[in-house]
């Protein structure tokens, strides 16, 4: 017989179903994440979703440069793949959404819109976290304290 194995079963019984609870919390912190995260395109904040919901555990996941964003990056080395040569815009040059350079400009500077390049240190990202805060803010808005009375009163 193992010591304390009656109240653990009646503290258990207690909670209940958590599920719910539990789906709510998830819920909460995609929204949390969602008004949290960087944004340029938008693409990063459409891709924020529960993945995975049980009982006891809510798994939110991210795509895209979701991760990026989080934790930040290193300083690194861009080399080209599948071409010999890296071409992105001028700084100051307008660009659309997606990062092409406007068509008027092209017509008005041709390849002095673009900066052509071997290789590219980039010198890194500082990170900008939105998911575990939103987590921390859905915690807090949603509470524990059902539960954590539930456990306490069947002791």
């Amino acid at each position: 017989m193992i010591e304390g194995y009656a109240a653990l079963q009646a503290r258990l019984r207690a909670i209940g179903d958590t599920r719910g609870m539990t789906k709510r919390l998830g819920l909460e912190t995609v929204a949390e994440a969602k008004a949290r995260v960087r944004r340029k395109t938008g693409t990063t904040a459409r891709t924020i979703r529960i993945t995975a919901l049980t009982a006891e555990t809510v798994t939110v996941s991210v795509g895209g440069a979701g991760a990026f964003l989080e934790h930040g990056t290193r300083p690194h080395l861009i080399r080209p793949r599948k071409a010999r040569i890296l071409r992105f815009p001028r700084s100051g040059v307008a660009v659309t959404l997606g990062g092409r350079v406007r068509t008027g400009t092209v017509r008005r500077l041709g390849n002095a819109a673009y900066i052509f390049a071997r290789l590219v240190h980039h010198p890194g990202t500082r990170p900008q976290p939105f998911l575990v805060p939103g987590a921390k803010a859905a915690i807090a808005k949603v509470g524990l304290g059902e539960i954590i009375s539930n456990w306490n009163g069947a002791a």
